[in-house]
């Protein structure tokens, strides 16, 4: 006998009306949204017992006031909402750099889309609108560096994402705790941590897919015969003295990510920040997943400022020396990333500007009317 929906309950699923807004995402949970073009509300804030959202911070302003409460801004977040769907971006604030508009994972889909060659567009132009596979077979038809450059945009958007998705485990753990009865030493778990193991096991799953996709371009950049599809192949494949000459070679000796190897001038070995990177990346993906340490069940929280109600949340990393915030050591390691990544782009040779179609290029245009 076939089964049906009774029918006796029925309630409409709600749509966001159409919107946009502007929010950056800051240390320990806290959050500063765009209120109007010179306005900003800060979010959670403790007043009369309750998380509020208060305004308002200008513009020239925000930067002294982070300062002063020892808040670091992580990430721009642009997000909107248009007939039912949604849009969202996210942009890492690199310190070395004033704007930070394109993030590094649009300048690398960039480069792969700039590297199209005109025979695609004009195979493009010969299909019909609904003549989907052979459209399909036509996209996809990459060169090797074009699919990598798109292949480390992928991974640099998803590091987006996973910072993303760690700080609003923070925003919602504050929002909730800053209610509470301070004391500084209360310890909470919560009933969605695996969220947060996940997402920091994910953070570091696609570091290492971003380094190991660039390490494969670098290599086809060089014409190397051996098979390099990750960064350890790579560096047993490189001689300095046959391949410093290449400008991403050069910016890795220049970060002080590549060295030679002591007493073996014939190989190059990491160094600095990337060596560390990668270290904490073996660790996270090899040896053991974060959450694994009884300390990193449960977080706390710590007052800011006492008048204004701002707190921050802290949940624990441990290492077998010491313990960090979670939240601020993948925010070290995010921000050195975009800053590789940003300069790799403008470094590399390749167009890293935005692909803009003529309109043979476009085949069809689909406009409904709102209802």
């Amino acid at each position: 006998m076939r089964i049906s929906i009774s029918g006796e309950a029925e309630e409409n699923i709600l749509e966001y009306p159409d919107a946009n807004g502007t929010a950056i995402s800051l240390s320990g949970g806290m959050r500063l949204t765009l209120y109007d073009e010179d306005k900003w509300v800060m979010e959670p804030v403790l007043k009369g017992g309750l998380s509020k959202r208060i305004g308002f911070i200008a513009t020239a302003d925000r930067s002294s006031f982070l300062s002063q409460l020892n808040l670091t801004p992580i990430c721009i977040q642009r997000y909107g909402w248009y007939k039912g769907d949604r849009s969202a971006s996210t942009f890492p604030i690199v310190n070395a750099y004033k704007n930070h508009f394109p993030s590094p994972a649009e300048l690398w889909m960039n480069i792969s889309n700039n590297m199209t060659p005109s025979e695609k567009y004009n195979q493009l132009s010969e299909c019909r609108f609904d003549e989907i596979k052979q459209i399909e077979e036509i996209l996809n038809q990459q060169s090797d560096i074009q699919a990598l450059a798109k292949n480390i945009g992928m991974s640099l958007r998803s590091l987006d994402h996973c910072v993303e998705q760690i700080h609003e485990f923070y925003y919602e753990r504050l929002t909730h705790l800053i209610t509470k009865p301070y004391n500084p030493k209360n310890l909470y778990g919560s009933r969605i941590i695996d969220w947060l193991f996940a997402t920091v096991h994910s953070f570091f799953v696609h570091f290492g897919c971003a380094r190991d996709y660039f390490a494969s371009l670098i290599a086809r950049r060089l014409g190397l015969k051996s098979r390099v599809d990750d960064f350890g192949r790579l560096l047993n494949n490189l001689d300095p003295e046959l391949h410093s000459h290449d400008e991403l070679i050069q910016l890795l000796l220049k970060l002080g990510y590549l060295q030679p190897e002591a007493g073996k001038s014939a190989k190059f070995v990491r160094s600095g920040w990337l060596d560390s990177a990668c270290e904490l990346r073996r660790i996270m993906v090899h040896v053991r997943p974060y959450g694994g340490k009884f300390s990193e069940q449960s977080g706390r929280i710590e007052r800011l400022d006492k008048k204004q109600g701002i707190f921050k949340y802290v949940h624990p990393f441990e290492t077998d020396v010491d313990k960090f915030d979670v939240l601020d050591l993948v925010v070290h390691h995010y921000k050195l990333t975009s800053h590789l990544f940003k300069l790799a782009a403008e470094s590399s040779g390749y167009d890293s500007s935005l692909l803009t179609l003529q309109a043979s290029d476009i085949k069809a245009i689909s406009v409904s009317e709102q209802s």
